[in-house]
């Protein structure tokens, strides 16, 4: 099977990165997907946190008698910012992996530190990944 290569320039965006060619080299951003995920979590107009979870911050797994609602909704956040890590977001690895161990049964408390993360990726949503 033979197929047609076609040139249509230089691309601007994939798989949700903004990519930006300058002289100083080759930048990506998320910053639209951050728009539309903070958004999706009523979160775009949080106030701005300049740490992804605070020092010393402790969480518990939860029980098994967690409702569902609340199990899927913290898996999506996760989700999502797992997305935004393999993207634009090493700044956010740590942080991510603590927050996964608690995908099976998160409480009150883990939600909020998620939600905490959020209002830091709101804040910091301009960050942009350069590469030389």
């Amino acid at each position: 099977m033979v197929f047609e290569i076609l040139d249509h320039g230089e691309a601007s965006f994939l798989l949700r990165l903004h990519i930006a060619y300058t002289s100083d080299g080759i930048s990506l951003t998320q910053e639209l997907c951050i728009s539309t995920i903070l958004s999706r979590f009523a979160m775009e107009n949080s106030n701005t946190v300049f740490i992804p979870l605070a020092k010393g911050i402790t969480l518990t797994k939860g029980s098994t008698e967690q409702p569902n609602d609340q199990v899927t909704l913290y898996q999506s956040m996760i989700g999502f910012l797992i997305d935004l890590v393999t993207g634009t977001r090493p700044d956010l690895t740590t942080t991510i992996s603590f927050l996964t161990q608690f995908s099976s049964f998160p409480t009150k408390e883990d939600i909020k530190a998620a939600q905490h993360v959020f209002t830091y990726v709101n804040g910091m949503r301009n960050l942009v990944l350069l590469y030389l």
